[in-house]
């Protein structure tokens, strides 16, 4: 999938473009589509990170879960800042990943132009270091 996907399904959630930095996060990543979800897997080093991954609607989220976990060698560890919002608790945990903490997605000034309702993980930028 190209990057252009991502890129515009992103922009629909924070409602403006983030263009040139998913391009970056996605030089050694690949994106993963089934349609209604789109996802990011970066490579950012010795790990994967899960993330942007947004759906366009109450898609099953399952095929582009699947394969992300596929395209990782079973001894690389994949991170995703899933949100609460997302319901992925269970399809996640039978995945075989395991809470690791919270965070706190805060905001300042108006957010009228956000829809968090589609998205299902951010980017992780900052919350893995």
């Amino acid at each position: 999938m190209d990057t252009e996907t991502i890129i515009a399904a992103d922009a629909r959630v924070w409602g403006g473009s983030r263009r040139e930095l998913l391009r970056h996060l996605a030089l050694d990543g690949e994106g993963y589509s089934d349609g209604a979800s789109v996802a990011l897997l970066q490579a950012p080093g010795p790990m994967r990170v899960l993330g942007p991954w947004v759906r366009d609607s109450d898609s099953d989220v399952a095929a582009v879960l699947s394969a992300a976990l596929a395209a990782t060698p079973a001894d690389i560890e994949i991170v995703t800042d899933v949100l609460r919002s997302a319901r992925l608790d269970t399809q996640l945990q039978q995945a075989g990943f395991r809470r690791q903490g919270y965070n706190a997605l805060m905001a300042q000034g108006s957010t009228d132009h956000v829809d968090l309702s589609r998205l299902i993980s951010l980017a992780s930028l900052g919350s893995m270091g």
